[in-house]
């Protein structure tokens, strides 16, 4: 992913991020979740493309499609 933290946070009202904790997954290294909106590798029924932060690299890696993880609400989907 090209964004980074500072960009995620300065982006208005956060459009076309959306953002939480790992809870029960979390361990020292991934502790949250970025998923971005019309990311290029999101399918068409579902614009949101899933990435976890690794706190040790500072470093977004993907993982994996929205409709999969069901991270992001279907309400902000529609």
């Amino acid at each position: 992913m090209v964004h980074t933290w500072e960009e995620i946070n300065a982006s208005p009202k956060r459009q076309n991020f959306e953002t939480g904790g790992l809870g029960y997954l979390m361990d020292d290294n991934f502790e949250c979740w970025v998923c971005v909106k019309d990311h290029s590798c999101a399918v068409p029924a579902d614009p949101y493309f899933c990435f976890v932060y690794d706190e040790v690299n500072k470093a977004f890696l993907p993982w994996g499609q929205n409709k999969d993880l069901r991270l992001v609400d279907d309400i902000l989907i529609d």
